[in-house]
């Protein structure tokens, strides 16, 4: 099986965890991106975090 095989057979986050060594070094094309788009958990940043670091010109 394939890397990119064996990567599109995972149903969730913690199963690439436990194989997460095996995928390294994989090319990653549109259907490996849309498959890990299912599987890993979604993250998103703070309402504010962008005032947390200061621009040069802001000073």
């Amino acid at each position: 099986m394939t890397q990119k095989e064996l990567f599109l057979s995972l149903k969730s986050y913690q199963d690439f965890d436990k194989n997460r060594g095996a995928f390294r070094g994989m090319r990653i094309d549109d259907e490996i991106r849309a498959h890990s788009d299912k599987i890993f958990p979604k993250a998103y940043a703070p309402k504010d975090m962008h005032r947390e670091v200061r621009l040069v010109d802001e000073e």
